[in-house]
């Protein structure tokens, strides 16, 4: 039958809350990729292994350049010393490359007045605990 395929790869199963609700039935989510050609399915699951290999958040664990703390937030990088001297080295190359293209430094505060979030529409359009501005 055109428009079909019979190549597919189941890659995972999990199980979910309805609605992340733990009291409610629990479903199953299905998590695969379906090709027309085997050579592309293929192709496509020898890049998902590199990606596995190549993953960040284990690399940089495992070579000791950061660490990630819920404590200070979900994905929010704590450099360590070996890490922090390479975005160093990264940052003052990059500085000398705009320098030379002609572009100028600015530098802006990391916080501000709630009154900008406002004006912006964030604090209208994003009402979770972790946008909400500090009082």
């Amino acid at each position: 039958m055109p428009g079909r395929s019979e190549l597919f790869k189941l890659l995972s199963v999990a199980g979910a809350y309805w609605k992340g609700d733990a009291s409610r039935q629990q479903l199953q989510r299905l998590y695969g990729t379906a090709w027309f050609s085997k050579q592309d399915m293929e192709n496509y699951l020898r890049q998902l292994e590199e990606a596995k290999r190549r993953d960040h958040r284990v690399l940089g664990r495992q070579l000791e350049l950061f660490t990630i703390d819920p404590a200070v937030g979900s994905g929010l990088v704590l450099w360590l010393p070996k890490g922090a001297i390479i975005r160093h080295e990264l940052e003052t190359f990059l500085y000398g490359v705009l320098m030379r293209s002609g572009y100028l430094p600015v530098n802006t505060p990391h916080i501000g007045r709630v009154e900008l979030y406002e004006t912006s529409a964030i604090t209208r359009t994003m009402p979770t605990a972790s946008s909400r501005p500090w009082k």
